[in-house]
């Protein structure tokens, strides 16, 4: 009888100590989305929780702006290579429009905001010998950059250290961003491309690393963009396909492995781009189409005057919740996904995928549901949102994912974009 007293308090202490060893998985949520003629309507609020291994729940653990009318998220971004949470805010009135900015270190809980007035036009992490600093720019003088880091020093910045911007990528869901840096070519310095970032009228500073022009369309001009840039590759978006309702489209890249220093090609599937980064080389995203709005010659950087609708129905949508003027009235998730993928045009076949820059391993798998992304790729699992559901697989010799875990099952799911996990 006492060995059994033992050997279960054992176990009960054991379990215990395992449970403090945990690692920390965070959550964040806010829809960073805006109708401005329902603005005095719908308030998102961005709320960080900690997942409850015990419950299988939700806990909060910070509020992210108050509950007032006429404010609105801009931004929020969740660097997990560093663990610093970015949210902006704007406060939107009769005359100015206040601009709230905040940097939460999440290993730390230490939170540095500031308060200024204008509107913003981009913002990006950019990399300096002592510190990350997140810049800020505002539209009242698009040249003047204002970089902030988390310790609440500042710093002016220049047009060429864009070279050095942190870039994760976009989140999968139909959600408003910044996070991408745009570049042209021009017919010059044989059509190598260059940073717009503070010269939007002219040719900005060129980029350091320059892919082969072999590689990508090199007719000038042409706006490309970079999506990622991170500590294992630099991914540069430059074509798509044509929008077809009868099929999904694909979306053109190069890649540059940082490991190999070696540029390759990569087509991912649906002609909108979305593709984040995360742990070990792996990028993640949602395949979405492009399904309402009007051609764009990418030869000549115009729109041809041609539109098309295809009204493809997104899977699951009796799953959601339905698009109806009462859902705006006091609810805390803002606009729905619905409402927001008719907004941007976009077509979401429920399926996920998962990309290794280094070894080109792909991973797809189908969610049957329009409203899912990828929230987290670490330690060799995926944490991904199917509506309502937070899932956890395990990757499994980079070629395929185990049967999903799920962690928890909560209204409150369908606004989290982001995940941290904190060792």
């Amino acid at each position: 009888m006492k060995r059994k007293i033992f050997i279960c308090i054992a176990l009960f202490l054991s379990i215990q100590a395992y449970s403090q060893y945990r690692d920390t998985l965070y959550c964040v949520s806010g829809t960073p989305f805006i109708f401005a003629e329902r603005i005095d309507k719908v308030t998102q609020r961005p709320v960080l929780f900690s997942y409850n291994y015990d419950s299988m729940g939700l806990d909060t653990v910070l509020r992210l702006s108050p509950q007032e009318p006429f404010t609105s998220v801009e931004f929020i971004g969740l660097y997990n290579a560093f663990g610093y949470l970015v949210v902006l805010r704007s406060l939107w009135g009769d005359e100015d429009m206040t601009t709230f900015f905040s940097i939460i270190d999440l290993n730390t809980m230490r939170q540095h905001s500031i308060q200024a007035k204008g509107l913003l036009t981009q913002n990006l992490l950019v990399f300096h010998p002592d510190s990350a600093y997140y810049s800020i720019n505002y539209m009242e003088d698009p040249t003047h950059e204002i970089a902030y880091n988390p310790f609440g020093q500042t710093r002016s910045i220049e047009p060429k250290d864009y070279n050095y911007a942190y870039i994760q990528g976009q989140s999968g869901t139909p959600i408003q961003g910044n996070e991408y840096l745009r570049l042209y070519n021009e017919a010059t310095n044989n059509n190598a491309l260059h940073i717009s970032k503070g010269s939007p009228n002219g040719v900005g500073p060129y980029l350091e690393l320059q892919p082969p022009k072999e590689l990508y369309n090199a007719y000038p001009p042409a706006l490309k963009s970079m999506i990622v840039n991170d500590y294992h590759s630099t991914i540069i978006s430059y074509d798509d396909s044509k929008p077809d309702g009868n099929r999904i489209g694909e979306y053109y890249c190069i890649v540059y492995d940082k490991l190999s220093e070696q540029w390759y090609k990569q087509t991912f599937r649906g002609n909108a781009t979305n593709v984040r980064s995360y742990d070990n080389g792996w990028v993640a995203g949602t395949i979405m189409d492009v399904d309402e709005g009007e051609h764009y010659d990418v030869a000549t950087a115009r729109y041809t005057g041609e539109k098309f609708n295809f009204k493809r129905t997104i899977p699951g949508y009796e799953e959601r919740i339905p698009i109806s003027s009462d859902y705006y009235d006091g609810t805390p998730w803002g606009d729905c996904f619905d409402e927001r993928a008719q907004y941007f045009g976009t077509y979401y076949p429920g399926l996920l995928y998962l990309f290794n820059v280094h070894t080109k391993d792909y991973i797809e798998w189908d969610t049957k549901q329009g409203d899912s992304e990828v929230l987290l790729v670490q330690d060799g699992f995926v944490y991904y949102r199917v509506n309502t559901k937070i899932l956890k697989s395990a990757i499994i010799d980079n070629k395929q994912l185990s049967t999903p875990e799920l962690l928890v099952d909560d209204a409150r799911v369908r606004d989290i974009h982001w995940a941290y996990l904190k060792k």
